[in-house]
């Protein structure tokens, strides 16, 4: 997330979504949720340790701001993991994420990988 760029909550058939306002329209469409009701907005500043359940595992985890969040495309949001790439690792540090790295040196997910082992 972006702490200076404004992002809505959006009420979806499938629940509720953050997306940065400028690509909120496009990704809404690619989702088949065009015409979805925008029930706020804020800037991302505001939402900053907002904590959040992860989609698939079962852990709460930290809404974090990073300057490599654009606009060019997506969703206003990314993925970060601290062990895979300068900037998440950056960013990491500064939030004091744990720096796990399930990928083995054989380029496979390691055995204790829960979903992907």
């Amino acid at each position: 997330m972006s702490a200076s760029l404004t992002y809505q909550l959006i009420d979806t058939p499938k629940g509720k979504l953050i997306l940065v306002k400028e690509l909120a329209e496009a990704a809404l469409e690619r989702y088949g949720f065009a015409g979805s009701a925008v029930l706020a907005e804020t800037t991302g500043a505001k939402l900053e340790h907002l904590r959040l359940q992860h989609p698939f595992y079962a852990r709460v985890v930290p809404v974090i701001c990073g300057d490599h969040v654009t606009t060019d495309a997506g969703t206003g949001l990314v993925h970060t993991a601290p062990a895979h790439g300068l900037e998440d690792y950056q960013v990491g540090l500064l939030y004091q994420l744990p720096i796990d790295n399930p990928v083995a040196d054989d380029g496979r997910y390691k055995s204790t990988t829960e979903l992907f082992a």
